[in-house]
């Protein structure tokens, strides 16, 4: 799971990768694919533009319009 600066979340679950508005409503889902389960999300890169997207076999990458948020410094 992980959270944006616009305060949506992004969650690798069984049916996909499920966003979240910062109350808790479902925006979107992109499917996995059969067979196969989703086990990580993380924003990276030099500013954390890019969505990571981990599965079993698998690592997705994705540039996203909002950026990610660090928790720590």
């Amino acid at each position: 799971m992980t959270i944006d600066s616009t305060g949506r979340y992004s969650v690798a679950t069984a049916v996909g990768l499920q966003m979240f508005d910062s109350t808790g409503r479902l925006g979107g889902v992109i499917a996995k694919r059969p067979n196969k389960f989703l086990s990580n999300a993380s924003f990276a890169g030099p500013s954390l533009e890019y969505l990571h997207v981990t599965r079993a076999d698998k690592v997705y990458c994705r540039k996203a319009k909002a950026r990610g948020v660090v928790f720590y410094k």
